[in-house]
């Protein structure tokens, strides 16, 4: 979704251009009902499944927006040149191992740099993200206001603890949605061990689209480094991001409109072992977790509660 800006860039300077888009099928409801893409292929398993039917099309440009040995393969299968991203792994590099303070260009912008030769521009004005029509929400039974909590993440260390949620929840003025998938369905019980206060636990009981559609009725939103996050942005939320073992300097921080960055506020704790890896690990490497257990509970609640 973080290439959003890109196509509706294409789209904007040559209006009848057809993009078609590749990627795997898990991702294509974050894709499928974005109008200014014309065509998605998906990958089920291995890229090669993907280069018959590219083979059938012709392009005038392709751009490699992952830059990885699948994308790779499959330039080479079909012969073209491409533009390709520019990942700035030697910058991610340093900052984990090096520690150094390195700030990296928002992954959004480095994708419409792949596009520059043919004249797009980033027009400042944000992220969009085009829901299902037909999602709802109406069995859940939601507070007319509410502060939803995206709770997931792929890697552990990304992820907000338990404990730090119920510090949270008991200081917030607004009742709590908390939000994840599967992987963490154990947090919902965690979280009751540690507050007394009602929260709503919808963790592992809606669809992608529906945790998008509760976010973008949410008043406010708490997040950690994770999709959710990006999809507040695209509906412009008012948001907390706190950050764990990862940091906003590698270029994946919320992506607001050039006139709306105030919406949204980092909580992130300034620590020697920080960033400890690009992506993150299940256990903290050095046991503590400071990264998460030391972030201002009060800060957090008192920004949250304004």
């Amino acid at each position: 979704m973080l290439t959003e800006p890109l196509i509706r860039g294409i789209k904007k300077q040559y209006p009848h251009s057809h993009i078609t888009f590749l990627t795997k099928e898990m991702y294509l409801s974050l894709l499928e009902f974005n109008p200014q893409i014309d065509k998605i292929i998906c990958i089920k398993r291995k890229a090669g499944e993907a280069i018959d039917e590219l083979k059938n099309l012709s392009f005038d440009l392709v751009l490699d927006l992952h830059k990885n040995y699948r994308s790779t393969f499959i330039k080479l299968s079909l012969g073209y040149k491409s533009n390709n991203l520019f990942k700035a792994n030697m910058a991610k590099w340093k900052m984990v191992r090096l520690k150094s303070k390195d700030e990296i260009e928002h992954i959004t912008l480095r994708y419409i740099k792949t596009a520059e030769a043919i004249g797009i521009k980033y027009d400042g004005e944000g992220l969009n993200f085009y829901l299902n029509p037909d999602t709802n929400i109406h069995n859940f039974n939601l507070p007319h206001n509410y502060i939803a909590l995206a709770s997931g993440g792929k890697y552990k260390t990304k992820c907000m603890p338990p404990e730090l949620i119920a510090k949270i929840i008991d200081k917030t003025n607004l009742p709590v949605v908390v939000l994840g998938g599967r992987e963490e369905e154990f947090i919902g019980e965690d979280i009751r061990k540690h507050t007394n206060k009602i929260f709503i636990n919808l963790i592992n009981k809606c669809s992608l689209a529906q945790s998008a559609l509760i976010i973008k009725n949410a008043d406010k939103v708490i997040a950690n480094d994770t999709g959710l996050m990006h999809i507040s942005a695209a509906y412009k939320k008012r948001m907390v991001v706190i950050w764990g073992n990862t940091t906003p300097r590698f270029g994946f921080f919320p992506f607001y409109p050039d006139d709306s960055k105030s919406l949204y506020k980092n909580f992130d704790v300034d620590l020697s072992c920080k960033p400890c890896s690009k992506l993150g690990f299940e256990i903290c490497p050095k046991k503590h977790f400071n990264c998460m257990m030391q972030q201002p509970v009060n800060d957090i609640a008192n920004w949250l509660n304004e």
